[in-house]
């Protein structure tokens, strides 16, 4: 990813934080951004490259009914409190919204990673006696979570591959003795070379590699 992508993935996540809004939403609002990227060069954009995000932010919002953020204004004030800009910032926001909404072709709902975190940590648990997964390894696999949103890997694979691989990594770096006890691959039914790519997407952003 370009430094322009990083950036804009950076913002994102400030944006988001400021607002307080849900996992769900951050999720959402990387997943229309990532899908804009693909098929329009940013580096060309007509508009600040941070309008696009809003509107990204803003769509995912009313996506997901997020009843706190209910109007644009306070988006625009998270981004400009002083509003020098009011209007032509909410006119350029709806503009995007307009040109998202047309290539996402009405298809808003998309599942992410933070979706299956529970629900496979649990599956985990209940398919061993030996040893649970402990809170420390849920937090670091929501933390690789996280990293996974500032690449490309929602739109390569899907997000229930992401939060597997996350998992794994997790119990890999805290070199904890689950990795080598779960059947991960026939448990999960998955294949271990798309876990590996997806792991090795994420340690790029620390300049390192997994070998399984």
């Amino acid at each position: 990813m370009n430094n322009k992508f990083l950036e804009a993935c950076v913002f994102i996540d400030k944006i988001n934080l400021s607002l307080s809004t849900n996992k769900n939403i951050i999720a959402t609002s990387f997943m229309y951004f990532n899908i804009y990227y693909s098929k329009y060069d940013i580096n060309i954009l007509k508009y600040d490259i941070n309008i696009l995000c809003l509107s990204c932010i803003f769509l995912s919002n009313k996506v997901n009914e997020y009843q706190n953020i209910n109007n644009l204004n306070k988006i625009i004030k998270t981004y400009d409190n002083y509003n020098n800009n009011y209007n032509n910032i909410k006119n350029n926001i709806l503009k995007f919204e307009f040109q998202l909404i047309e290539l996402l072709g009405f298809t808003f709902d998309y599942k992410n990673p933070y979706n299956y975190l529970i629900k496979y940590i649990n599956k985990i648990n209940n398919s061993i006696n030996i040893k649970k997964i402990s809170i420390k390894i849920k937090q670091i696999s929501w933390n690789f979570i996280n990293d996974s949103l500032y690449t490309n890997l929602c739109l390569l694979y899907k997000p229930n591959l992401i939060t597997i691989a996350c998992i794994y990594l997790a119990t890999d770096v805290l070199n904890d003795e689950l990795k080598n006890i779960i059947q991960w691959f026939d448990l999960f039914k998955c294949n271990k070379n798309d876990i590996i790519n997806i792991i090795n997407i994420i340690l790029i952003q620390y300049d390192t590699y997994l070998i399984i």
